[in-house]
């Protein structure tokens, strides 16, 4: 024991005498540490965990495509959505949401709640065959926006919340179904609540899942949409059989129809493309840890030299 302490000492002594190499071991020793975990949670988050959504290998992120950028992937317009849904006999369904998050204050409980929402078509939560633990998902009749006239008020917008805000912000109240708050100044109303650690996937840039608090149904009739604005990103449920190949023959077949329909879809040679939702999340992380992995060398060599 004895020993073992006098080898500490010395050692400590040591590195008090050099501190910068004190400063880069640790260093060094922190981005090892940090990169190993961050492999680990990767692996295990897309690798070996299944996807927490029913059936995942049946869902398939859906794009487009144009003529003059090959292998580029392309937001989609709500009409184009309106359009897929319409003509596919391949999925089940097809889903969409508005690209990006959403900063907002919801009022109506103990205290004004900054939050994070997105938009989300009626059939999305459904589509990843997810339930909440309280309540219900949306329903048909949430994406109807009901008109009004001036001396109506609006009826509410449904609200589907995150376990983390009903736990953070609502002391986990069972009875919080039902409820009526505002979402800056706009009457909402709670319909559901999410479970533990639900979250949409990314396949982009930046995090996997994104920390979002509220969901809310996209209000408009995608049908009247024009083919113009790309701003949302579509998912579909293939069918029970239905290969991805059979699937992307039919994209292919629909895009041809349109682009003798639709004088965007001709001008811009606009196709569709479906990309398996696993597949896409493997290329995610494997694509970033070998970003972040010359990263952590680079700087340790940096730190040594």
């Amino acid at each position: 024991m004895n020993t073992v302490l006098s080898d500490v000492g010395r050692s400590l002594r040591s590195l008090w005498k050099h501190p910068g190499f004190t400063v880069a071991a640790v260093v060094t020793i922190a981005l090892g540490v940090g990169a190993n975990v961050s492999v680990y949670s990767v692996v295990h988050a897309v690798l070996l965990r299944p996807l927490p959504f029913r059936e995942p290998d049946r869902l398939v992120n859906v794009v487009n495509k144009l003529r003059a950028a090959p292998g580029v992937r392309y937001l989609l317009n709500p009409r184009d959505v309106y359009d897929y849904q319409q003509q596919t006999t391949t999925f089940e369904d097809i889903a969409a949401r508005f690209y990006g998050i959403n900063d907002a204050t919801l009022t109506g409980g103990d205290r004004p709640e900054h939050i994070r929402f997105e938009t989300i078509t009626h059939n999305y939560l459904s589509l990843l065959g997810v339930r909440p633990v309280l309540g219900r998902g949306f329903v048909p009749e949430d994406a109807i926006r009901t008109p009004q006239d001036a001396e109506t008020e609006p009826p509410p917008v449904a609200l589907v919340i995150s376990y983390g805000l009903w736990r953070r912000a609502f002391g986990s109240d069972p009875d919080i179904v039902g409820r009526t708050m505002s979402v800056e100044g706009f009457p909402t109303q709670i319909v559901g609540v999410m479970p533990l650690g639900f979250g949409i996937p990314r396949t982009g840039r930046g995090a996997m899942y994104y920390d979002v608090d509220v969901w809310m149904p996209i209000q408009f009739d995608l049908a009247e949409a024009s083919h113009g604005n790309q701003s949302m990103l579509g998912m579909g449920r293939l069918k029970a059989g239905v290969t991805v190949e059979q699937a992307q023959a039919e994209m292919d077949a629909i895009a041809a129809r349109l682009q003798d329909e639709v004088p965007e879809y001709r001008e811009e040679g606009r196709g569709i493309e479906g990309f398996p939702l696993h597949a896409d999340l493997v290329t995610k992380a494997v694509t970033g840890f070998f970003v972040f992995l010359p990263t952590v060398y680079a700087v340790t060599a940096v730190i040594m030299s």
